[in-house]
């Protein structure tokens, strides 16, 4: 056929005459087809030879179907040939045109295969039989993990062939209304949301309409459901969300109505599909399949016409001593689309939960062993430690604590150990400190292994410890692994010891090196970072409860993450001791229970079975979730996805603070906060360095600001904490603000009093001797205090005439830039200008694109006045002097900020800014003001600022209503900020 086409290219009549021929034969063919089955046809299907290989033939062919609805894509027709595949129609065609390679000679040997199966045993999977062969061309043993390699030379072309599969399977991606992401683990160890919410945090600033949908939900108030609707706010009700309640799945399946259940299913998806440009799907973890289901994810995701991806968590052993490449490769293979439904494709695999310090090892070899299978790899996500945390939050859903104090602390508060309090008080105390001591110079906790098992262990070791030096030779700790039940090879011992980097060499083991060996082989998982104390006793010991408060203000006493009360509920307790409770300036939460305490401590025992969940409200393991994601991604699985999507042009205010956070942690700056006696303050230097931000200086007297800190249950111990007074540098500190001030007519007296008293004065000196990079203040501190120093020290940037301020309003969608809101009462014209130009600078500076609407009563020529007068000329000043700066002025704030309104109060007109400003500059400090607090109210949306523009170098006001969030915000701007001030003085 490829020659005949070529001679009718070329001209020749008979070769012309064939072709005609054979595609009106095609389009008869189809035409018969589309009468016979009353026009209801949702795709045709070009395969094998002509069909996959010939993109004129495909057009040719669909071009006499178009009355029938085919609608070609041109372009993509072009590009679908040879091994691509994928769909070739427009948007809008009636009927799917597609390409589906085909391998013909594959298949019949497929076929050939299948029906020798049938007369004999089925072969193991590819890649397990393979690992499992002892020749070394099939299993590699390189530093303990298994390579695995499914053929013994690549054959000539096989690159080609993954490369191409490859390429399909992210053409799928792009042409596909979503995704459908499914775990294959069995173990409830993982928490399969976790690459759900990190895809969402990816795109949601790049698609604009991002839904999210399950299949099955284990009830109406579904934890994934929950979780997903709002983190990411989504506007849908959650009975669109899902297909049918696990409840009712288990039914249709009893009752032999599986395709009822995937009809319903599918009627679900679709009509939230019209809402969405884009859905993520929540499939099935294996281990929670319903009872008679077989391969009911890659079912769903057949109906629903999505690629599916494939989640497996790294840290479960499905049999013992498997290696996790073994791991990750047994269970794709279980999992991958087979048989029936092998034509549903599968975008790709996910790995999580892969130790950080094996992570590039098991992904170089994860990867080629799964390019083997022609299946990419999107992404290889390491362990995070803040994930794996256990919150008490958690604790309090699994019981259904009721919250008596310290509501706001359950989510930052980990529990690490648990502690029943039976005993007199001062042998309850002395029991939590020698435990807190002991713990921490021995090991941590072991996740999964009891107490009472931990000592069992010990036995065991002990009786193999022959020189009594708390040694064991490697080769006998499989016998002592047999002692306590497990029936592992040396082998597989040494398996697990090779993904153990501080073991991999070693002739023997010590008990907590063995213990770590137990961990791993029991549950896969590494030992739990160390958390608080969970204190459970009986609601009637008040003495206990009153005890263990006393002894949280102790910055000496390990830290009581909460008090769980059993047996009782807030009725129990006398109003004395309720009114105690709240006035718990401790923050200690203090929970109760109606169970006794024996059914408490075992179901809280029962979390170890469990894998640590995200919640709405998990601040911390969402942020990590969305790190480590961002990380390891790859970004061509994400650019598929955007591809032909409508995209968000608009920074939403979640993307705004992760882009904001990234750049500071990648380059961190020193800041300073002299505001050290406001615990506001405190709690977010210790949120800053906790997620490494950027390096502190707290100004204050160190034990009040420790004791502050114990007070809040914040650790701010690596923040340089300094009391002006007893500086060192508090003498240099006098003679250079002399220096400075001394054509002002400052005095020694009054440069000792400033810097003593006024610890916003030292900072500012700290900033102009280069030994910070900026300041925050203002949460105790008025608006001149705390610029005073900074306009008269630090003093204004090269080219700048004006200090002005500007505040980032964080919207769920949108951010906006409003300035001036702060200094500046009743700016002219030219200063309208320049507050202007210096709003759109820092617009640039944080990655938005600056639209600056300058605002008024009016919109355009529409009035005139005093103020709007002034709002014009100051528009047309910074046109003459930034011709590139898209600005518009006067204009009212609707039509600078809504499309529809701008275009009818703008009509006859077009504005690149008008409807899209990113930048509102006000006439004045009394509009900017309130309206800046009208919208944070009334929206309820986030208020970062006043920051700053025009000085040397950043320095930030603070509201004195302003919550710890807000600083730690305005911190990480003044980082951004301190980053740029460098690069430009650096291009000066």
């Amino acid at each position: 056929m490829e020659t005949i086409i070529a001679s009718a290219d070329q001209g020749e009549a008979n070769a012309k005459l064939a072709v005609d021929i054979f595609v009106n034969r095609v389009r008869k063919y189809l035409g018969s087809y589309l009468v016979r089955l009353n026009g209801h046809v949702d795709a045709i299907v070009f395969t094998a030879g002509i069909g996959q290989n010939s993109d004129r033939i495909r057009a040719m062919v669909c071009e006499g179907l178009t009355p029938l609805g085919v609608s070609l894509n041109v372009a993509k027709n072009a590009r679908r040939s040879m091994r691509n595949g994928g769909t070739i129609s427009t948007a809008h065609s009636h009927i799917k045109v597609m390409v589906i390679p085909t391998d013909e000679e594959l298949a019949i040997a497929m076929q050939s295969v299948d029906t020798a199966q049938v007369l004999q045993p089925a072969p193991k999977p590819a890649a397990v039989s393979a690992a499992r062969k002892a020749s070394p061309d099939a299993v590699q043993e390189d530093e303990g993990e298994a390579t695995v390699s499914t053929r013994e030379a690549p054959a000539v072309g096989e690159a080609e062939v993954s490369t191409a599969a490859i390429d399909a399977s992210l053409q799928h991606i792009e042409d596909s209304a979503g995704v459908y992401i499914a775990a294959s683990n069995r173990s409830e160890m993982s928490d399969s949301s976790v690459p759900e919410v990190g895809l969402m945090y990816a795109l949601e600033n790049q698609v604009r309409k991002l839904g999210y949908f399950r299949p099955i939900a284990y009830h109406e108030n579904d934890r994934r459901l929950d979780l997903l609707k709002n983190v990411f706010q989504i506007e849908d009700q959650p009975e669109e969300m899902y297909g049918v309640t696990m409840r009712k799945a288990v039914y249709m399946l009893a009752h032999g109505d599986e395709d009822a259940l995937i009809q319903q299913v599918m009627q679900k998806f679709n009509a939230l599909h019209e809402k969405h440009d884009f859905i993520i799907v929540g499939g099935l973890n294996q281990g929670e399949m319903p009872a008679g289901a077989q391969n009911l994810n890659t079912k769903f995701a057949d109906a629903l016409n999505l690629p599916i991806i494939w989640s497996t968590d790294a840290a479960s052993y499905p049999r013992p001593g498997a290696s996790r490449v073994l791991t990750i490769l047994e269970e794709i293979e279980l999992v991958k689309p087979k048989g029936e439904l092998k034509h549903v494709p599968l975008a790709g695999v996910i790995a999580t939960e892969v130790p950080r310090e094996r992570l590039h090892r098991i992904r170089d070899k994860v990867t080629p062993a799964l390019e083997e299978q022609q299946i990419k790899t999107l992404a290889v996500m390491p362990v995070d430690p803040r994930i794996r945390i256990r919150t008490l939050r958690e604790v309090a859903n699994v019981l259904g604590a009721q919250v008596l104090c310290g509501q706001e602390q359950l989510d930052s508060n980990h529990v690490g150990k648990m502690i029943v309090g039976t005993l007199q008080v001062a042998d309850l105390l002395h029991l939590i400190a020698d435990r807190d001591a002991e713990e921490a110079s021995i090991a941590p906790e072991l996740n999964g292994i009891s107490p009472n098992e931990v000592e069992e262990c010990r036995k065991a070791f002990e009786k193999f410890d022959k020189h009594m030096n708390g040694l064991v030779d490697v080769h006998e700790v499989p016998q002592v692994m047999r002692a306590l039940g497990w029936d592992v090879s040396f082998n597989e011992v040494k398996m697990i010891m090779g993904e153990t980097d501080d073991l991999e060499n070693e002739s023997h083991v010590t008990f907590l090196q063995f213990m770590s060996l137990l961990s791993q082989q029991k549950g896969g998982l590494d030992p739990m970072p160390g958390g608080s104390v969970l204190v459970v006793t009986h609601v009637g010991r008040v003495d206990v409860l009153l005890s263990l408060l006393m002894a949280s203000k102790s910055l000496d006493f390990p830290k009581i993450g909460g008090i769980l009360l059993t047996d009782g509920s807030r009725k129990s307790l006398s109003q004395e001791v309720l009114d105690i409770l709240a006035g718990n300036l401790l923050r200690v939460p203090v929970l109760t229970i109606p169970l006794d305490t024996f059914e408490a401590t075992q179901r809280i025992h029962g979390l170890h079975g469990l894998a640590p969940r995200l919640l709405p409200t998990s601040s911390v393991k969402l942020r990590a979730a969305q790190e480590i994601f961002a990380n390891s991604v790859c970004q061509d699985f994400l650019n598929a996805i955007v591809r032909g999507k409508d995209v968000r042009h608009e920074m939403t205010s979640r993307h705004f603070l992760y882009h904001i956070s990234q750049a500071a942690q990648q380059r961190p700056q020193h800041i300073v906060l002299p505001e050290g006696e406001d615990a506001r303050v405190v709690q977010a230097a210790a949120e800053l360095l906790d997620r490494g931000l950027c390096n502190i200086t707290i100004l204050g007297k160190f034990d009040e600001i420790l004791a502050l800190a114990a007070d809040h249950g914040v650790d701010v111990s690596r923040a340089n904490i300094v009391n002006p007074p007893d500086s060192p540098h508090f003498e240099l500190f006098v003679s250079e603000l002399l220096e400075q001030r001394k054509n002002k007519g400052m005095t020694e007296a009054v440069a000792r009093n400033l810097l003593s008293l006024d610890f916003t004065w030292y900072g500012v000196m700290m900033m102009h001797l280069g030994m910070c990079d900026g300041m925050v203040s203002g949460a105790c501190h008025t608006t001149a205090d705390t610029m005073r120093p900074a306009l008269q020290v630090i003093k204004t940037s090269v080219g700048t005439s004006l200090v002005s301020s500007v505040m980032f309003m964080l919207l769920p969608e949108r951010v906006f830039l409003f300035g001036d809101c702060a200094i500046n009462v009743d700016p002219s014209s030219e200063d309208l200008c320049q507050i202007g130009i210096s709003c759109a600078e820092t617009a640039a500076a944080f990655s938005i694109e600056p639209r600056v609407a300058m605002l008024s009563y009016a919109t355009g020529q529409s009035n005139t006045g005093p103020i709007v007068d002034k709002v014009r000329k100051a528009t047309e000043l910074a046109k003459h002097k930034k011709p590139d700066l898209m600005i518009e002025g006067p204009t009212q704030f609707d039509a600078a900020v809504d499309m529809e309104i701008a275009q009818q109060k703008n009509k006859g007109s077009s504005s690149n800014v008008l409807g899209r400003a990113t930048v509102c500059v006000f006439p004045d400090l009394n509009s900017g003001n309130n309206t800046y607090k009208a919208v944070q109210q009334a929206a309820r949306c986030i208020a970062v600022g006043p920051i700053m523009q025009g000085l040397r170098l950043p320095v930030n006001d603070l509201s004195r209503g302003c919550t710890v969030n807000d600083v730690v915000n305005t911190v990480i701007i003044t980082c951004n900020q301190a980053i740029s001030a460098k690069a430009s003085s650096a291009e000066q």
